[in-house]
């Protein structure tokens, strides 16, 4: 019980931490600024049901469209998804290309092709199943105020279609409060790429994703590090609800588990060590959690004090949630309620991903890693 308790100490210790940094974020709003000109690049397998309805929601930017462009990197989709994109052309009023991947395959080296086609400075990266408010662009615009900013992370949202959905939904949003308190901390490790911007000669300066090529997953995270390793204190959060893009949430489990097994199978390529402590970390304490709950219902343990334990946990977690919640207008119930049903059933989920993650294989825009 002594290791369970000094594990929970520290899981404490880390939710009272993550609320902290969260709350200092300062809340920004867009404002059109001249001159901040945008490549938005979107790479893209497969996604002709969703890519229009994309560029449609670019179409409604509250942002000069001479002042942006959108490339859409087609990475051998088997679908019509290059078609539908050139059919949107005439449709727009900013300019739209699609280009073809050749040569190589996956999401980094399609982001890269778009750099490299990019004409503009600021590049601002989404994916081909997102949406986007009209103010999107214009929220990244209000914090490039200068150079010393390198890379913006992005808030992302969810949508919920069933219960599985909730779950995500909630459980999301902790991850990017994460990611967005750890740059706050001065240790970025993760950010998402459905919503990112950095600038172009940045990218070329740390030598984008060399290094990691051959990893299928990362194009995110990697990239987060690598600038921070080479401009340090020039990474922030965007902490604007105008710049959130929503993405969809997997309908079955089986979905989700393949989707987590590829985010936490890079794990073990991090070279940030806060990103590897978090992560051995969180795993070594749920694992522990679900010893302990095994033993105290065995009564090998005393049942009050390890649901004395969870409780305060829970309390720690739940305040968390709330401030995030907050930021992307989550109901009570869903903070108190899911997030209830998460703390009994999320460490059996993230202990199962561990050991998948490194034994297991995924599926991936229908390529087998």
């Amino acid at each position: 019980m002594i290791v369970f308790l000094l594990l929970s100490v520290v899981y404490v210790s880390v939710f009272v931490w993550l609320t902290y940094h969260w709350s200092r974020i300062p809340h920004s709003r867009s404002i059109d600024l001249e001159g901040v000109r945008f490549s938005v690049l979107i790479p893209v397998r497969n996604e002709s049901k969703n890519i229009c309805n994309l560029l449609r929601d670019l179409n409604s930017q509250q942002y000069a469209p001479q002042d942006f462009e959108v490339i859409v990197i087609d990475d051998d989709s088997s679908d019509s998804t290059k078609e539908a994109v050139e059919e949107m052309i005439g449709e727009v009023a900013y300019k739209l290309e699609c280009i073809q991947l050749s040569g190589k395959s996956g999401k980094k080296a399609a982001l890269t092709e778009g750099v490299a086609r990019a004409s503009n400075e600021i590049i601002l990266a989404t994916d081909g199943d997102c949406r986007v408010g009209p103010n999107w662009i214009g929220a990244f615009a209000a914090r490039y105020h200068s150079e010393k900013i390198s890379m913006i992370a992005g808030p992302v949202r969810m949508l919920d279609s069933n219960l599985i959905g909730k779950f995500q939904k909630l459980e999301f949003a902790s991850l990017i409060g994460f990611g967005a308190a750890a740059i706050s901390s001065g240790n970025p490790s993760t950010c998402n790429g459905a919503n990112m911007s950095y600038r172009k000669k940045v990218f070329e300066e740390v030598n984008g994703y060399e290094g990691n090529e051959g990893i299928p997953s990362g194009d995110d995270e990697f990239l987060l590090q690598k600038i921070n390793a080479g401009r340090p204190g020039q990474i922030i959060f965007l902490k604007s609800r105008e710049a959130i893009v929503a993405t969809p949430a997997k309908e079955t489990v089986s979905e989700l588990f393949n989707q987590r097994v590829r985010w936490t199978s890079k794990w073990q390529f991090h070279k940030n060590w806060f990103a590897r402590f978090s992560t051995v970390y969180v795993f070594t304490d749920y694992l522990t959690y679900i010893i302990f709950l095994a033993l105290a219902l065995a009564s090998f343990v005393d049942l009050r004090v390890f649901v004395g334990i969870l409780v305060v946990r829970f309390l720690s977690v739940t305040i968390y949630q709330f401030s995030i919640a907050r930021f992307f207008r989550f109901s009570f119930s869903t903070v108190v309620g899911l997030g209830l049903t998460l703390q009994i059933i999320y460490p059996l989920f993230v202990a199962l991903l561990g050991i998948a993650s490194i034994f297991g294989s995924y599926s991936w825009k229908g390529r087998k890693y």
